[in-house]
């Protein structure tokens, strides 16, 4: 029996579930319930559970409550980064797994303007990355759910097959490469579906929008122009198989509602 895309993407969603259902046993449950006997207050941190709080430096403020061994952050814990500063992470917060001082494994790592991102890491001499399964909530609502890369944290590093649901419904799951999608499916606020593909001149963003690009439709349509961070249209043409132009509305259901498609 042929396997079609939506097969793979059934699949693909009973896997999230379960990495989703690991994600929550595996860390949460475990973050604050150590066996580790506690540590001297002191030190040496040992293989054993405690409160480290930063005092002095540019770190002051700063406090880590979880396990330890040989003095690194170890096992399962949670990381605050102190309120209130000029520091770019000032409020942000890590639970999760660690090893020898690295986010390692899974974990959320919760920024003060409550966006998230849960899943896997990997650990780097400078602390860790996003990389593996996982999933990122923007603070207006807007989710991705799949893969990352290790130029994360979390929203910076999308790659591989991934879906990202915005706030109005509209979805869009396939393949992304360097934090931009790539090809897949489309689906619109009323739940129709439109096979494309992004080709990306230049995939940098200024002032909300990129150099250019073009957007081919599955019925050989095109969009030749710019969109925003959000991969809306903002200026450019539609054009026909035949190369004539069409209107924009024709296509405003698949995304945001702007100026442009009126």
């Amino acid at each position: 029996m042929r396997r079609t895309r939506l097969d793979y993407i059934s699949r693909k969603w009973l896997g999230w579930a379960l990495f989703l259902y690991a994600l929550k046993t595996l860390v949460f449950s475990h973050v604050f319930a150590s066996e580790l006997p506690k540590c001297p207050p002191d030190g040496p941190y040992h293989n054993c559970f405690g409160t480290y709080i930063w005092v002095s430096g540019h770190k002051k403020g700063d406090k880590y409550i979880g396990e330890f061994r040989n003095n690194k952050f170890h096992g399962t814990g949670t990381y605050y980064f102190a309120p209130n500063t000029k520091f770019v992470f000032s409020g942000n917060v890590y639970s999760g797994q660690w090893k020898n001082g690295a986010k390692h494994g899974l974990g959320t790592y919760t920024w003060s303007d409550g966006e998230k991102y849960e899943g896997q890491w990997r650990g780097t001499r400078l602390g860790g990355v996003a990389e593996g399964d996982g999933v990122f909530t923007w603070k207006d609502g807007t989710v991705y759910t799949g893969q990352f890369s290790r130029k994360g944290p979390g929203k910076n590093g999308k790659h591989g097959h991934g879906k990202i649901v915005f706030k109005d419904g509209r979805s869009f799951e396939g393949r992304w490469i360097n934090d931009l999608p790539s090809d897949g499916i489309l689906t619109g606020r009323t739940g129709q579906k439109i096979s494309l593909d992004y080709g990306w001149y230049r995939g940098k963003f200024r002032a909300g929008r990129v150099y250019k690009i073009k957007i081919s439709f599955e019925g050989g349509t095109t969009f030749i122009g710019e969109v925003d961070r959000r991969y809306n249209p903002t200026k450019g043409k539609f054009f026909s198989k035949s190369g004539q132009e069409i209107q924009p509305r024709q296509f405003s259901d698949f995304f945001g509602k702007s100026a442009f498609f009126e």
